[in-house]
């Protein structure tokens, strides 16, 4: 999974809840064009590292459809953390080309593991040149790649 940006959640009855939003992949060239400054930018592909305390959980997908439903009687045995959790992983289904997961956690950070890095097709020699320097020096072994446009794909378009 591919890191994509991060955000937090906070409610008086649950504690907070920070969440670290994921992709499926790193190939989409509509979220390169979103997020990460037209192609310029760097994914950053992931494994979550879960535990139990301080609590990291096992990242969700995201459910793209047109309604969100809460049942307010259903919802009484559950606890508000697994409510909020149960909202903030559905999306319109408008958004489903981003094949989303949600990790969410009790930590200001949700702990990681990196396995690769891909910088955009449109980022500069001084970005690849910097990004490549820092994953020799303090992550040894991880894999660098440099999109190509040929590489991306167009949700939708196949």
């Amino acid at each position: 999974m591919f890191l994509s940006s991060t955000g937090r959640l906070s409610a008086r009855t649950s504690g907070r809840l920070n969440i670290c939003s994921l992709c499926k992949s790193h190939d989409n060239t509509l979220l390169w064009s979103y997020y990460a400054g037209g192609h310029t930018g760097v994914a950053i592909g992931v494994r979550v590292l879960t535990q139990e305390s301080p609590r990291v959980d096992e990242p969700v997908e995201v459910r793209y459809d047109m309604t969100v439903n809460i049942d307010p009687k259903a919802e009484e045995t559950r606890s508000p953390s697994d409510v909020a959790k149960s909202v903030l992983c559905q999306k319109l289904t408008f958004w489903s080309h981003e094949k989303e997961y949600r990790a969410f956690t009790t930590q200001r950070f949700v702990p990681v593991e990196i396995l690769e890095v891909v910088l955009g097709c449109n980022a500069s020699k001084e970005t690849v040149h910097a990004v490549r320097a820092l994953i020799a020096r303090h992550l040894s072994g991880t894999k660098v790649k440099r999109l190509r446009r040929s590489e991306l794909q167009w949700p939708g378009y196949q």
